[in-house]
């Protein structure tokens, strides 16, 4: 899922020994940046949202992106 992004960021972040960004999400992004900053709050310094949702998508909306995949 999505924290695996997140988790995935901060390992990055971490080879680059950068201890606090910027975050800018664009479309999933958003999400992606969303999830960082409810796990590693203290590791952003300020959040950009473009294109994107500031909330997560209901399980309808997941059920839809799913069957448009499948098709």
């Amino acid at each position: 899922g999505i924290d695996v992004f997140a988790d995935d960021l901060i390992r990055m972040m971490d080879a680059l020994r950068i201890d606090t960004a910027v975050l800018c999400g664009i479309s999933m992004g958003g999400y992606i940046a969303l999830e960082t900053v409810r796990r590693y709050s203290s590791r952003v310094h300020a959040l950009i949202l473009c294109d994107t949702q500031c909330e997560r998508d209901t399980p309808e909306a997941v059920e839809i992106g799913r069957a448009s995949c499948r098709e």
